[in-house]
């Protein structure tokens, strides 16, 4: 009986820890360099494409965004060269979010989601604000999709 529930348990259990461990920010240049209007679209294209212009964050980083945090596995704990990009966020292999990273004191207006990237004092890791505009609206709701893929995914 023990043998059976031990087994149970980790059979549900194995979902949620792969779940968990698959969470991968994709950093794409945008294209014309430094035109940050398409950025989802190319994102989502290259990244679809498994273009070697898509690169994945190596960079431990804190996700923050409207319904909690997560955390992003990386190697190392350097965020340089991630402003001015473009990005596609995937969750177990799904495609959750695509936009552009940016500065929070940008002067850009952005009607897509967006990677702010806060500053960071030292010694601390990089943390990155998701939001689905810029400048963002504190009282716009969660999409859907980012409330579901990021729900519980610490």
């Amino acid at each position: 009986m023990k043998r059976v529930l031990l087994a149970a348990f980790l059979v549900m259990a194995q979902p949620v820890l792969a779940e968990a461990a698959d969470i991968r920010l994709w950093l794409v240049a945008p294209d014309p360099a430094g035109d940050l209007s398409h950025c989802p679209e190319r994102a989502r294209r290259e990244v679809a494409a498994r273009s070697p212009a898509a690169r994945l964050l190596e960079s431990a980083a804190e996700l923050r965004w409207g319904g909690g945090t997560v955390e992003l596995p990386g190697a190392t704990a350097d965020g340089a060269g991630l402003a001015d990009r473009c990005f596609a966020l995937a969750v177990n292999g799904r495609l959750v979010a695509a936009g552009a990273t940016l500065r929070p004191y940008s002067a850009r207006r952005l009607r897509f989601p967006v990677l702010q990237i806060l500053p960071r004092r030292p010694g601390e890791g990089q943390v990155l604000r998701l939001a689905p505009q810029f400048p963002a609206n504190e009282g716009a709701p969660v999409p859907p999709a980012w409330r579901d893929a990021l729900t519980d995914k610490r």
